[in-house]
């Protein structure tokens, strides 16, 4: 989870400032792995997650993984 929060909160942090956000792919892929492990239901009563978001279906692994937590990319 430790991975997780991190591509997260970089990414988070990254979009703030306005800054290009590139994380290593295999430390995306691992991420999105244990992301896709994430239940959506019973997100909203311990509040660690929000609901995950549509994305297309060519979206890449990062806005996936993105998605997953309920980060919209664009």
């Amino acid at each position: 989870m430790h991975l997780v929060d991190t591509v997260a909160h970089g990414w988070d942090l990254a979009r703030t400032l306005g800054l290009p956000y590139d994380p290593d792919a295999e430390a995306v892929h691992a991420a999105l792995q244990m992301a896709e492990r994430i239940p959506d239901e019973g997100r909203e009563k311990n509040g660690s997650f929000a609901h995950s978001v549509a994305v297309p279906d060519n979206a890449s692994e990062l806005e996936r993984f993105l998605a997953l937590l309920g980060r919209r990319v664009s």
